[in-house]
């Protein structure tokens, strides 16, 4: 058996590619995708939408802003038999989030306690403990997703 060239190769896949898609199908496809677009354009101007209307003409793309205005925090909630997690507001208090965990997990809960970002455990009394637990998950400037580890 003959080895294949890599020459060979080459010409095997550009002549398989200009038989599957010929060079005019490729021009009428961008012209096709131009004339869609002019189109939508038109079709959004004649709705009265425009980008100012629409609220996107300041928005800002890339994932660095999207995380600095992101408001929740990863709250994993640890149990004797399993783990769980829920999205929680930065500004919530430690009452609002018991609540929302009782309901959520259907379960009565008994005083908690977090982890430190040092690793320590802490126990969660009252609104002060859960504003220092909340401190912790924030100081981490470098971390993507702002977390606390609460044990039940």
């Amino acid at each position: 058996m003959k080895p294949i060239e890599p020459e060979e190769t080459r010409n095997s896949v550009q002549s398989y590619t200009e038989r599957v898609m010929p060079r005019n199908n490729v021009q009428e496809c961008n012209s096709f995708s131009n004339g869609w677009k002019k189109e939508n354009s038109t079709s959004q101007a004649t709705l009265g939408l425009s980008s100012e209307k629409l609220g996107i003409s300041d928005y800002d793309n890339s994932i660095d802003s999207y995380i600095e205005k992101r408001q929740n925090l990863l709250i994993t909630c640890i149990f004797p038999v399993a783990r769980r997690a829920l999205l929680f507001p930065q500004n919530g208090t430690l009452e609002e989030f018991r609540r929302l965990a009782e309901k959520r997990f259907k379960i009565t809960l008994t005083p908690a306690a977090y982890k430190t970002f040092d690793g320590f455990i802490i126990d969660l009394v009252d609104q002060e403990d859960w504003n220092v637990a909340l401190w912790e998950a924030t100081r981490n400037k470098e971390a993507i997703v702002k977390r606390v580890e609460v044990y039940f």
